[in-house]
């Protein structure tokens, strides 16, 4: 479930761009995703084709890491990605497909979420994006029994009503 909560977070953070900006116009671009920024002052189309894709990412507590594995990615063709915050290049890692995997097995009663910035850089190591933002959270399972100070013992009569006291 956890999975798909997060496959279709992505899939409306990837296709639902807004840009707010008294003088551009935006007009879908040809490809799905794709926005077209049109300066009001000029008739030049201006082409955004970088975008991060990540803002919130969950991973489930308690999983095993024997290998890295997948929970995000960039849309981009950079040629460099780096991430920093908490538990960045130990925890959390990129590779250079822009491809973020968690490492090691995280435990929501010990942190529940992790905040983290990534950065692009081109073939120049020139910075080519914006610092993207982004939260990893992580989702509870339950791990902890529920404990009782005392048994309890009760009886319910047989067709009792709602709301009856027992």
């Amino acid at each position: 479930i956890q999975r798909l909560q997060t496959v279709v977070f992505l899939a409306t953070v990837a296709s639902s761009l807004t840009l707010a900006a008294a003088d551009l116009a935006v007009v879908e671009g040809e490809k799905p995703g794709e926005l077209v920024f049109v300066r009001n002052s000029h008739s030049v189309l201006f082409r955004q084709k970088r975008e991060w894709i990540w803002n919130k990412l969950f991973v489930e507590e308690e999983k095993p890491t024997p290998t890295a594995y997948k929970i995000g990615q960039v849309k981009v063709d950079g040629r460099r990605y780096e991430i920093s915050g908490e538990g960045a290049n130990s925890i959390f890692t990129v590779d250079l497909e822009g491809d973020l995997f968690v490492t090691k097995t995280l435990d929501r009663e010990e942190k529940n979420s992790y905040r983290l910035t990534a950065k692009m850089f081109d073939r120049n190591n020139m910075l080519i994006e914006r610092s993207g933002e982004f939260i990893v959270h992580v989702t509870d399972i339950n791990d902890n029994l529920p404990v009782f100070a005392k048994t309890f013992n009760g009886s319910v009569m047989e067709r009792s009503s709602p709301g009856e006291s027992l």
